[in-house]
């Protein structure tokens, strides 16, 4: 009899603990998590909200007057010279030629002295007092050449010449070794052309053989009656 009372009074229990009300139930774990989440979070965002509220100036810092800046420009140190680089050591220059070149300017050579060396003749003229004198004899000569040099006279006056003479500077001529005239010297270097009618003309040739190597200069001479009516300079020089 016992056994049957235990067994009859058990379920009678568990409707009383079924009839409990929510409130008085004790919470459950997601509840207790739940009542203490936010409060967990605010607490570990303030330190952050601080933070960044002490960044932001206050109001009457951005009003303040805030110093000028001054700029100075900063003195560099003088500049030290740059260092030169030695002079090169003295060379001797070499020409250097191939063969070819050689030749080539040999010959250049040659046809420039050829050149330089031939015969050069000139021709001058000159007029006064109705007297004409023509020149023409060597510029340039080689020693021991024979060279020809030609004078023309012509009376260009109305009037006749009386006694004229041409005359050439013992200057030039003894320059030379020996000299062979045509007509033939009346003195040593002077021709006597006797009367010149009005237009005449008259011609005295000259040749000359180079005895020094230099410059011969000298003058030619026409007068007329003994007074001295024209004259042209003679310059030729001999090359040795």
């Amino acid at each position: 009899m016992t056994w049957q009372s235990a067994t009859l009074t058990a379920p009678s229990a568990a409707p009383a603990r079924q009839a409990a009300s929510p409130a008085q139930r004790p919470p459950s774990r997601a509840g207790r998590a739940c009542a203490s989440g936010p409060r967990v979070r605010g607490r570990a965002a303030a330190p952050v909200l601080n933070g960044v509220g002490a960044m932001i100036p206050a109001a009457r810092d951005l009003s303040a007057h805030r110093p000028a800046r001054t700029r100075t420009r900063s003195r560099r140190a003088p500049s030290e010279p740059e260092p030169t680089p030695p002079s090169a050591p003295p060379l001797r220059r070499r020409l250097a030629l191939d063969p070819l070149h050689a030749i080539g300017a040999l010959a250049l050579g040659c046809v420039a002295a050829s050149a330089l060396f031939m015969h050069a003749l000139e021709t001058r003229e000159a007029t006064a007092q109705g007297l004409t004198l023509r020149v023409a004899y060597p510029e340039r000569m080689r020693f021991r050449d024979m060279e020809r040099v030609t004078f023309d006279v012509e009376n260009t006056a109305g009037e006749p010449c009386r006694a004229a003479a041409l005359t050439i500077d013992e200057a030039y001529l003894d320059s030379f070794e020996e000299h062979h005239t045509t007509p033939a010297e009346a003195a040593f270097g002077r021709f006597a052309l006797g009367d010149l009618a009005p237009g005449e003309r008259r011609r005295i040739d000259v040749e000359l053989r180079g005895e020094r190597s230099w410059l011969a200069s000298g003058d030619a001479t026409l007068s007329c009656g003994g007074e001295r009516g024209v004259h042209v300079p003679l310059r030729t020089f001999i090359f040795p």
